[in-house]
């Protein structure tokens, strides 16, 4: 989502992926400008690495982070 969201659509994504936990826990833990590994997120809050992993591309479809990854 590149741009700024314009249907109910667009907007309904964007809550159902912030009404995720885990998603929101992730959020708080980066905030402000914090960089870390998928690794070193899912060691610190507890989570599965395909979890981590998976919550981190939701959060980038949305536009909330991006990826520095390969």
């Amino acid at each position: 989502m590149d741009t700024v969201p314009g249907s109910v659509k667009d907007w309904t994504k964007i809550f159902k992926v912030l009404g995720n936990e885990n998603r929101l826990k992730i959020i708080r833990f980066l905030y402000p400008n914090r960089v870390f590994t998928v690794t070193e997120i899912k060691e610190r809050l507890g989570i599965s690495y395909k979890w981590t992993s998976q919550n981190l591309v939701d959060l980038e479809k949305i536009g909330i982070l991006e990826s520095e990854g390969k």
